[in-house]
């Protein structure tokens, strides 16, 4: 990383498109291979009676905050490096399209990992014979995953349910083993890879893309964080290179702890405990900390101390200085002021949704101990 501060952005060029390359080809691939529409009707069908779980909507709110990246600090760089006069929304409509696309990778996603997944399930019952269930004499078509049955067919009492290998050997349902985190991604899928011809190939390039992922987080993330600091001391900003090796250091350290591995004596399961950790307690309630006190600081504290001509002559009948100041910077970037929707989101729905949010977080928390 240290060599490649300067080139930064030629590898961003490489690290964000080849994703997009390896995605398109798996779901190409994935879409071909038998069995895949058993898997996408499932990821495609929804499951109302879920919305009455609070869990879901959690995880929704955590999906967006990881996705799009608001509260990390990331886009606040990012836009930092734009024209003084950019207008988003008109002109480049950059914040459109950022989002569109984000939206659309994650749905892009979902329909690689299931269409290959399912692949599997003839595999896992080669596997099984003590379910006394054989490919040979009963056809994919008949089989019932988790909520799935064949019009042509009687039901089938089996207790295969299968999102590949993982499923398959623990008898959990399909929506149970695509909870595991971690397990998805470096065992599940890996393993669905495994049954198709040329599997090395596969999983050279689905790792590869992983690196690449990992990569462009590690720049965005790592970029606030020397805006910020580049910003706020001259020193930083100075000696920009001894900065970033220094700060890439203390990630391999802090990564190796996630690698760690104790002795099964001692009652702590070592780097994936750690890893728990930092999503659990680090990510979920920092980063609901922090958006909160984003929200509450720019529409009710931001611009109180400074008086601006604006305030009094153009600014909106809301009478909080927060908010009114916050429109005034915008008005003058963007030579518009927001509508009143954008006022009352930022207002009023985004801290209710934050303290919602943050009662349910409380009330339904698992310990991940």
């Amino acid at each position: 990383m240290y060599c490649l501060c300067d080139e930064v952005l030629q590898v961003v060029w490489f690290t964000a498109l080849f994703p997009y390359v390896v995605l398109g080809v798996l779901f190409v691939r994935g879409i071909t291979l038998p069995g895949s529409e058993m898997g996408i009707n499932y990821y495609l069908r929804p499951n109302l009676e879920m919305l009455k779980n609070p869990s879901v909507w959690q995880d929704a709110a955590t999906q967006v905050f990881f996705s799009l990246g608001p509260g990390f600090g990331v886009l606040m760089a990012y836009s930092s490096y734009n024209d003084f006069h950019n207008n988003v929304y008109i002109v480049f409509r950059d914040a459109l399209i950022t989002s569109a696309i984000n939206c659309g990778t994650s749905f892009l996603s979902g329909f690689v990992i299931f269409s290959v997944s399912y692949n599997v399930i003839d595999f896992c019952l080669s596997l099984s014979p003590s379910l006394g269930v054989g490919s040979s004499t009963m056809s994919r078509s008949s089989l019932i995953c988790k909520g799935f049955k064949s019009p042509h067919t009687t039901k089938v009492d089996i207790k295969l349910q299968v999102l590949g290998y993982m499923s398959c050997k623990s008898g959990k349902a399909i929506d149970a083993v695509a909870q595991e985190g971690p397990g998805l991604v470096f065992v599940v899928y890996p393993e669905a890879l495994a049954t198709m011809p040329w599997a090395p190939g596969w999983s050279v390039l689905f790792f590869l893309m992983l690196m690449t992922l990992g990569l462009d987080s590690s720049f965005g993330g790592s970029e606030a964080i020397i805006t910020a600091l580049s910003d706020e001391y001259p020193i930083i900003r100075y000696n920009r290179k001894v900065f970033i090796a220094c700060l890439f250091s203390f990630y391999m350290l802090v990564g190796l702890s996630i690698c760690t591995k104790v002795n099964h004596y001692i009652n702590f399961q070592g780097g994936i405990l750690i890893m728990e950790w930092l999503i659990v307690y680090g990510t979920t309630w920092g980063l609901l900390i922090a958006v909160f006190c984003e929200v509450m600081v720019v529409s009710y504290i931001y611009g109180m101390s400074v008086p601006n001509e604006c305030i009094q002559s153009r600014a909106s009948s809301l009478s909080i200085p927060g908010i009114r100041q916050f429109v005034c910077d915008l008005d003058e970037m963007l030579r518009f002021k927001p509508g009143i929707y954008w006022r009352i989101c930022w207002m009023i729905l985004a801290p209710a949704f934050l303290l919602v949010r943050s009662f349910f977080l409380h009330f339904f928390f698992t310990n991940v101990c």
